[in-house]
């Protein structure tokens, strides 16, 4: 009678152990597609970054990373691309995979902002989806976007697709190859093309020069940008000015604010459309 007893105490907790179990998940399940269902409208109201919801959902111990990643996979191009900037923001390895695969989409917004969070990751695992999407973008807002992200990133495999695209008939496609072809392998012609470029008679193409200069960091580019100091347009002198300072920012604490690159990338999209 006693083993009988003890057997079905033993019972008797292992269900209420099970129980509780349960219970928890389910809790955190309903709580996840709360939060999940709450971030989509706020995306789709057209919210870009909403951190303070981040930060609640950190304090409810949800995985943010997690929520936004399954973001990605929404039928809403608004809700991927406002995923996209925030885990640009927390800069999530865990998101690159699923990010890259956004590089083939069919809305050049979404694979501009996949190279942009890329980049803001620079997981080199993603280089040659990036190397790939570089040698089949026609969007040339994308195509810098991407650019920047290799450049980041900075591994050599990704070498042989600008080789590809260095003598292209698009000047701006061709100064772009130049620009990452320096960062990736340092050689002096891919240097005198971006001198060039700053001297240029295109306020566009020296304006995106100067911008992407920022971008990619390179602390070795500095004096050219110096000599954009100088320019006619005053765009192109003010952005020459932020990139320097941008790249002296990195190289003195390896910190940049990350809202203003968010606020850059809108500026970037409005220019290249005029």
């Amino acid at each position: 009678m006693r083993s009988v007893k003890v057997k079905r105490i033993f019972l008797t907790i292992a269900l209420l152990v099970i129980l509780s179990w349960v219970t928890s998940f389910v809790y955190h399940f309903i709580i996840f597609i709360h939060a999940r269902n709450t971030l989509r409208k706020i995306f789709i109201e057209g919210v870009l970054t909403e951190i303070d919801q981040i930060d609640l959902l950190h304090k409810k111990g949800i995985p943010a990373t997690s929520l936004l990643i399954g973001l990605l996979k929404d039928d809403n191009d608004l809700v991927k691309i406002n995923a996209m900037v925030l885990l640009a923001e927390f800069e999530s390895h865990e998101a690159a995979p699923s990010l890259a695969k956004l590089l083939k989409s069919d809305n050049w917004r979404v694979r501009f902002f996949a190279s942009h969070a890329l980049g803001r990751i620079s997981d080199k695992g993603t280089v040659d989806s990036l190397a790939k999407a570089w040698l089949e973008e026609n969007d040339l807002r994308v195509a810098r976007e991407i650019a920047i992200a290799v450049g980041k990133i900075g591994d050599k495999k990704a070498a042989p697709a600008f080789i590809k695209t260095y003598k292209d008939k698009d000047e701006k496609i061709k100064i772009l190859s130049s620009l990452i072809l320096y960062k990736l392998l340092s050689k002096e012609g891919y240097f005198n093309d971006i001198k060039e470029a700053i001297h240029n008679k295109d306020d566009k193409l020296r304006l995106m020069t100067v911008w992407t200069l920022g971008e990619i960091e390179d602390q070795r580019i500095i004096p050219l940008l110096e000599e954009a100091l100088v320019d006619s347009n005053q765009k192109v002198r003010e952005f020459a000015q932020k990139s320097i300072e941008k790249i002296n920012s990195k190289v003195s604490n390896n910190n940049t604010r990350k809202s203003d690159e968010i606020e850059i990338r809108k500026q970037d999209i409005n220019f290249l459309n005029k």
